[in-house]
Parts: structure tokens; C-alpha cells; sequence
């Protein structure tokens, strides 16, 4: 997506925003609410994805980003795949796939 160029998705870019806010607001209520783990839980937004305490907001927000909004998404990719996610290295890859068996 280049809006020089021309090739911008407008509603790609709708669609990725409304995902982000959506995670976002589910954050702060987890916040506000005093919850005792201060990593994110969006199941209340209808989505699955949470690992575990041993996974670090940040982790959790880069899956999300990358359209990994549950753990059957993280199983069905590939290790390379996860790989090309920003911030997830051998040790994350690792940590993420023995937290799917």
C-alpha cells in the first residue's frame, strides 16, 4: 500500500485500522477493569488469540497486526510465515508452538 503510487487500499486500510482499535479499546476495559494480567485478552472482541502470560503484549499485538487473530491461524502457518513477523524470532517460534500442542 503506497498512496504516492496510486496502490493505497482504502478499505484495507479501514478494515486494518477497525482491528486495531478494536484491540486497543479491549485493552484499556482489560486495564480499567484491574484484571490481574496486564497482557491482553480480546476475547471479549470475538477473538481467541491469547497465549499465555509467557507472551508479552508486544508479541501478542505483532500476531494480531500480521492477521494471526487466533491459534488455529498460528497453526495452519507456516514456520517461515511466522518468522517473517516482526519481533518473532526461533525462541518465539519455538515458545508459540509448543504453547499450540
Amino acid at each position: 500500500m503506497d498512496i504516492e503510487s496510486g496502490s493505497f487500499d482504502k478499505a484495507m486500510a479501514i478494515r486494518r485500522l477497525a482491528r486495531e482499535h478494536r484491540l486497543l479499546a479491549g485493552r484499556v476495559a482489560e486495564l480499567e477493569s484491574g484484571a490481574p494480567s496486564a497482557n491482553m485478552d480480546a476475547s471479549s472482541w470475538g477473538m481467541t488469540l491469547y497465549l499465555g502470560d509467557g507472551f508479552n503484549e508486544k508479541a501478542h499485538l505483532a500476531l494480531a497486526k500480521a492477521g494471526y487473530l487466533t491459534k488455529d491461524s498460528l497453526r495452519a502457518a507456516s514456520d517461515q510465515d511466522l518468522l517473517a513477523v516482526d519481533g518473532v524470532g526461533k525462541a518465539t517460534l519455538t515458545r508459540i508452538r509448543d504453547v499450540l500442542k
